[in-house]
Formats: structure tokens, C-alpha cells, sequence
């Protein structure tokens, strides 16, 4: 569902239909100075990290915090199949205005509590 209504807000007319040409560009942007762990959505434990994402792609982006969080996107269904759709030489990530690919972003990762519901889909990456 989330993969589609990305799909219905970029390539979405507003007859309804859906056009094979992207209708707009979005900027994504995350904000994770202080991120949540634990038990959230709702009542999350503080996570600081210290950082802003910017993507116009949302697997791009969320991928990437996945690494930083030590979870491997592989165990998350939805960043699972979105990375299989996405285009290999695609994504370019400058963090603290270095280029690097996803695996460098390992060595900037911090320690996460996943939410109880999800530990056993998650697989710590490190």
C-alpha cells in the first residue's frame, strides 16, 4: 500500500487515472535529530542521531536509515521489494559531505531497540 500511494502521488492525474510520465516531483525529508526506539510509535524511547535526510525517493531514503539503525532492510518486506524495484546506480549518499555507498554507512550506525513486535523480523546487521 505504501509503494502505491507513492505511485498514486507522483504519477496521479487528478481525473483519477494514472499516467506512464511522473505528474510532479517530492522531496522527502526526514528528521531524525531525535529519532524514537523501542515501544512506538506511540510511546517511543529518545534515539539521538543527529541527523536530516533528504531523498525524492523513499526507499532511497528509508534504506539508508535502516543501515543506520542496524536493521537489515532484507528482513523488512516492504524495503525488501521496494530495493528490488529500484535502479542499482540510482542512489548517491553524501553523509557529513562524504559520498558513500550503502555498506560505508555501517561504520556510522548506532545501537537500536526494535520495537517488540518486530525483533524476530529484523536481523541486525552488525
Amino acid at each position: 500500500m505504501v509503494m502505491d500511494l507513492n505511485l498514486i502521488a507522483k504519477y496521479g492525474i487528478a481525473d483519477g487515472t494514472i499516467s506512464n510520465f511522473k505528474q510532479r516531483s517530492i522531496l522527502y525529508i526526514c528528521d531524525e535529530i531525535i529519532g524514537g526506539q523501542g515501544d512506538g510509535p506511540l510511546n517511543p524511547e529518545p534515539l539521538p542521531l543527529d541527523f536530516l535526510m533528504l531523498s525524492e525517493n523513499p526507499a532511497l531514503m528509508d534504506i539508508p536509515l535502516s543501515y543506520l539503525m542496524k536493521f537489515n532492510p532484507d528482513k523488512l518486506p516492504l524495503l525488501r521489494e521496494a530495493r528490488d524495484l529500484m535502479i542499482k546506480d540510482e542512489a548517491e549518499i553524501i553523509f557529513n559531505n562524504q559520498t558513500l555507498n550503502m555498506s560505508d554507512l555501517a561504520k556510522f550506525s548506532v545501537d537500536t531497540i526494535a520495537p517488540l513486535g518486530w525483533i524476530r523480523y529484523l536481523d541486525n546487521i552488525i
